[in-house]
């Protein structure tokens, strides 16, 4: 694919059922435009437009029915969302989401699909975060985990039984979490310890059903980290990659035949190059809880756990 012009934010990206890859991105003039894969034997990414001017750039996910759906918000900080017209399909016009309330939802937003819909866990302006439920084009009510104002967008896991984990980056660059309970968000654990962060983190729900977190410094250093059992409160020492980054990270486990053994840092090292970090997951292991008094010191906050690494040119 070779380089665009006249974009604006951030690139989404996603796999169609016939393994063909979808990029999208907004344009300066507001404007979303699709790219698809070329077929084998060609070069030449072929382009449609996604009819509508949004505010926000897309975010794109793949649902379990396997039809890819576009999310971007509008100027009122409503939703608005695009899907394909059936499995590997093209997109459809851009539509808005009906809501049973009101809310103002900006573009930080992790969208997890789960079930016959999504979940959408979103910061709104003021800095809460919120989560709603996103199914056949319409929007339940939100479900607010106030008690810190956050920075750009949580990230965001789905247990089996519906409930949301969240974790974000507050504005003292603190990573905090919760999970949803019977009574909704009731509050906060601060898992940082003396580490202080930039950017937007990365969660996932590993094989073990513990939820690990990526995330990186405000020197830029790519950190990861992880509950010491499922369900815990109590975290890991941050494990230090070794890696730097100047822009955010992605966090994916394998769903294929690697049955969620395979779990990689997708990163661009800012110097010509992009990195793909192995990280396998994480088991159950107190010794590696971060200790009571971990605020007062970095040492006992994180680890050095230098990551193997596979490197690829980024102008190939």
């Amino acid at each position: 694919m070779r380089p665009s012009t006249g974009y604006t934010g951030r690139a989404t990206i996603a796999q169609r059922e016939d393994n063909k890859v979808i990029v999208q991105a907004r344009g300066v003039n507001a404007q979303v435009k699709s790219f698809m894969e070329p077929a084998p034997g060609q070069v030449q990414w072929s382009q449609k437009d996604v009819n509508g001017a949004l505010n926000t750039s897309p975010v794109l996910a793949r649902g379990t029915n396997k039809v890819l759906t576009a999310f971007a918000v509008d100027g009122a900080n409503k939703l608005w969302y695009s899907e394909q017209f059936g499995i590997n399909g093209d997109f459809k016009p851009w539509r808005k989401a009906t809501a049973p309330d009101d809310y103002n939802m900006t573009g930080d937003m992790t969208v997890v699909p789960v079930g016959d819909g999504f979940e959408i866990a979103y910061t709104n302006p003021g800095g809460t975060v919120a989560v709603k439920r996103f199914v056949n084009g319409a929007l339940s009510p939100h479900r607010i985990a106030g008690g810190i104002t956050a920075v750009g967008a949580p990230a965001a896991v789905v247990f089996s039984d519906g409930k949301v984990q969240v974790v974000a980056r507050a504005s003292d660059n603190k990573l905090y979490t919760q999970k949803e309970g019977a009574s909704g968000f009731t509050g906060w654990t601060d898992i940082s310890g003396a580490m202080r962060f930039t950017g937007t983190p990365e969660a996932l729900l590993n094989k073990f059903n513990i939820v690990e977190v990526v995330a990186r410094d405000t020197d830029g250093a790519i950190h990861r980290g992880g509950q010491t059992a499922p369900g815990s409160t109590t975290w890991r020492r941050w494990a230090d990659t070794s890696w730097p980054s100047p822009f955010d990270v992605t966090f994916r486990a394998s769903t294929g035949s690697a049955g969620g053994n395979e779990q990689r840092i997708f990163a661009n090292s800012g110097e010509g190059y992009f990195l793909l970090i192995d990280s396998p997951p994480y088991s159950s292991d107190q010794t590696q809880a971060m200790p009571a008094d971990a605020s007062t010191s970095l040492s006992k906050s994180s680890v050095d756990a230098p990551a193997k690494a596979t490197k690829q040119s980024s102008t190939r």
